[in-house]
């Protein structure tokens, strides 16, 4: 049987132990086909995927709340870019009001085109999932030149290696 990390392979495991020998893991791809040749860096990082409280978006809330508070010069966006999800009303609620209006935005789901667009003219992808089996938005990042800071759980720390920035699933360390 194939699966897309160790992570994975890992937690297949745990639950059939009879497969341990029989796993193999086999990575996965970028999805994204960006062909610009030339784009401008605008003030906006990106976070990718589903909009939903599993994948850990409020401890970047969080820290673009204490960033925005404690610099004045802080003027950079946070787009999130995705559908909504399970706990994604509590999330698009708390943006669409101070502190965070008009410095977080959702610009829902896009077209694989212009994600790539908006990926590319970032100044970098967030990605703090908890337990994400893999992250294939790391690789789209990585596809358009954008740096990626990924959070050390999951299978994030295993795909991004020191090629990123892997942050401790704390407020203070996303705010660094």
């Amino acid at each position: 049987a194939l699966t897309i990390s160790q992570f994975s392979r890992q937690q297949i495991a745990s639950h059939y132990p009879a497969l341990k020998n029989k796993l193999f893991v086999t990575y996965l791809a970028g999805t994204l086909a960006h062909n610009q040749s030339r784009v401008t860096r605008e003030n906006h990082v990106v976070i990718l995927g589903r909009v939903e409280q599993k994948k850990n978006i409020q401890i970047v809330l969080d820290a673009w709340e204490q960033i925005s508070r404690d610099r004045s010069d802080f003027d950079a966006k946070l787009f999130l870019i995705g559908k909504p999800g399970f706990g994604s009303a509590q999330i698009l609620l708390r943006i669409a009001k101070p502190p965070l209006l008009n410095k977080v935005e959702w610009l829902g789901w896009l077209p694989p085109a212009e994600v790539a667009k908006q990926l590319a003219s970032s100044r970098g992808l967030l990605f703090p999932g908890q337990v994400e089996g893999f992250g294939i938005p790391v690789l789209d990042a990585w596809a358009v030149g954008v740096p990626v800071a990924v959070s050390a759980g999951g299978a994030l720390p295993e795909v991004t290696g020191s090629a990123g920035l892997v942050v401790p699933n704390n407020v203070e360390a996303w705010v660094a």
